[in-house]
């Protein structure tokens, strides 16, 4: 792996300063998302609104991920970048500790605005506990990486929205798991999740890195014009 971290740090930089402005948008969208499906949802439902926006959350992460790299490549940025001295690796890490670095932030905004907004709001909604705050984390990092590793690899602006539907299923998928008439192997797999959040979130962590790590590779290293 060829990266040196001078390069690294200022191609991460150039992401900050280009997408802060999009980050402050998908945060109010986000909570106004969250607002709006809450009220909407019978009283008994509303305490779970904290959980329900760690899936949100998620929205926000598709949405970064396609503007940092599959917009990037249709108007021509990653070409530019790979005409300077850059490696592929140090082009496209920096996107992808980028996009953790989205995933966490992200979840501490929309949590701390949450809890400023609970006294605000006469709903009998509660604060999420930190094991859901930080698997909503995970899942960020879940969407980020599969949506970064197809636009890496298909090299293609609208192969990105491929696995747009997992955002739906996700939030299906939890909806079935927590039902009281949910599906039982479903429910019984959430219970050890939360039971083991810490061993869980470790391994899943430790398999995103592998796989950004092999779609990295695969992507090739070289430089253009200036080896």
């Amino acid at each position: 792996m060829h990266v040196d971290g001078r390069s690294l740090s200022v191609l991460i930089l150039k992401d900050c300063r280009m997408q802060w402005k999009a980050f402050l948008v998908l945060v109010m969208f986000e909570i106004l998302t969250l607002l709006s499906f809450v009220a909407q949802f019978p009283e008994p439902m509303r305490a779970s609104a904290g959980a329900f926006l760690q899936g949100l959350t998620s929205i926000g992460t598709f949405v970064m991920a396609y503007r940092l790299l599959a917009t990037e490549e249709s108007s021509g940025t990653i070409r530019f970048l790979k005409s300077l001295p850059l490696t592929n690796d140090e082009i496209f890490w920096s996107k992808f500790l980028f996009m953790s670095g989205y995933a966490v932030l992200n979840a501490a905004v929309v949590n701390l605005v949450y809890a400023g907004l609970r006294p605000l709001i006469s709903w009998s909604w509660q604060l999420p506990t930190m094991p859901g705050v930080l698997g909503g984390v995970v899942v960020q990092l879940v969407f980020a990486v599969i949506l970064l590793s197809i636009a890496i690899l298909a090299n293609s602006e609208k192969a990105i929205w491929v696995p747009f539907p997992l955002v739906i299923l996700l939030l299906n998928g939890y909806t079935l798991m927590t039902s009281p008439n949910g599906w039982d192997p479903g429910a019984r797999v959430l219970a050890s999740i939360q039971q083991n959040w810490a061993l869980w979130s470790i391994a899943v962590v430790g398999v995103l890195l592998a796989v950004a790590r092999g779609v990295v590779h695969a992507a090739g290293v070289k430089r253009s014009l200036v080896k």
